[in-house]
């Protein structure tokens, strides 16, 4: 849930954003288009007939220019690009090709028309009103064109989302497209009032401050999306790896916008924010196809030495003859002298990330580490203390 102040900042940044808005509509900037009187007046006043005929010939060819352009010679100049575009492995490239056509074709006509009005020396305010509207339009047509490089591209990358096991990247493709359409749509329209003469700096500073009040409201969501996007670039763990960090330890089972949720070893879910994830050390066991086992145990001061040389020696002839344990790394050395024992270090490494498998090997070894000790003459230490006087006690007898 969003904080008492985070609530209280959206709510005065979304009437600081009204007022703005509120002002930039009652206070356009000087309008390019002119009077709807004037302009009315100056095409009733238009004498068609006065008009050159070659004028008007000229301004039909330009605009069936514009048509043959459209239907035919951008097929043909776009025809080299769909020839290789067929030779590639994926269809991205062909669909894009395909439907970038259709907005780039009208482009075409909006320039034939553009120098037909030129040619025909039409009053300056019909000029100025239709060139308005065709810049309008055109701008309409770029945003389509850029619309389908934003589908191409999010096509594309959900190609690749699809060829890795990590469904991260799955929910983060729809998502990236849906912010690139949002920005292209913000853009446009704000470039379209622009061009018919209205101030947007009050509209963009209120979108800014509303925009900056919304990111501090969500700024715990927005984290865990940014910890979801570091998480799906550098990969450090997959669905089905075994992790460890400071959250807990166990199986990953999925991992989503907002959080990663780990199956552990109590058979618990474990849900833990990406954010946290993303800027805490994380062991991933799996990568390493091998987990180790440490024990450390400790025999009775009373074991010799030629003892423990024999045991350790045993010891490391159990590790190196089991078939799950790496014969390469084993590690069996006397680690010390303990406050009540002898200590020996075992350090060995065995071949799986499965806990429940590596806990039947522990096991096992454990036991032949009792077996080991037994028959090498040696005790297992427990804990004691001895006592010593200065003045030996003396028994009398009553």
């Amino acid at each position: 849930m969003f904080s008492k102040s985070a609530i209280t900042s959206v709510l005065v940044s979304v009437q600081m954003l009204t007022l703005s808005s509120v002002a930039w509509a009652q206070a356009p900037a000087e309008s390019p288009l002119p009077g709807a009187k004037v302009l009315l007046d100056d095409i009733m006043k238009m004498d068609i007939g006065a008009i050159a005929a070659w004028r008007i010939g000229a301004a039909i060819l330009l605009m069936m220019a514009g048509i043959v352009m459209r239907t035919t010679v951008l097929a043909k100049l776009l025809k080299p690009l769909g020839f290789l575009t067929r030779r590639t492995k994926t269809e991205v490239d062909e669909t894009f090709f395909e439907d970038v056509r259709k907005p780039l074709g009208w482009i075409f006509n909006l320039v034939a028309v553009y120098f037909a009005l030129l040619i025909l020396k039409l009053p300056e305010t019909v000029i100025g009103t239709a060139v308005l509207v065709l810049q309008t339009m055109g701008t309409v047509f770029v945003a389509w064109s850029v619309f389908v490089l934003v589908d191409a591209v999010a096509a594309y990358l959900g190609e690749m989302a699809d060829r890795t096991d990590n469904v991260l990247d799955d929910h983060l493709v729809p998502l990236l497209k849906r912010v690139l359409r949002i920005v292209v749509i913000a853009v446009t329209v704000i470039t379209i009032i622009q061009q018919w003469g209205y101030d947007v700096t009050s509209l963009i500073a209120g979108l800014g401050i509303g925009g900056l009040a919304f990111a501090l409201a969500a700024q715990s969501t927005l984290s865990n999306w940014f910890g979801s996007f570091m998480i799906l670039t550098d990969r450090p763990f997959l669905v089905g790896d075994y992790v460890r960090s400071e959250h807990g330890e166990g199986v990953v089972q999925d991992i989503g916008m907002r959080s990663t949720k780990i199956l552990s070893f109590e058979d618990t879910t474990i849900t833990i924010p990406n954010s946290d994830l993303a800027t805490t050390a994380v062991e991933n066991l799996t990568m390493n196809k091998s987990m180790n086992v440490k024990l450390e145990i400790g025999l009775m001061y009373s074991t010799t030495r030629p003892q423990m040389e024999s045991i350790i020696a045993s010891l490391k002839e159990v590790l190196d003859a089991d078939e799950d344990v790496d014969s390469e790394r084993i590690l069996v050395c006397f680690n010390g002298f303990g406050d009540s024992s002898l200590n020996i270090l075992i350090h060995c490494f065995v071949g799986t990330f499965d806990m429940w498998k590596w806990h039947q090997i522990r096991e096992r070894l454990m036991f032949k580490t009792m077996t080991v000790v037994e028959e090498g003459g040696g005790s297992f230490a427990f804990p004691s203390q001895s006592v010593y006087f200065e003045t030996p006690l003396s028994v009398t007898n009553q």
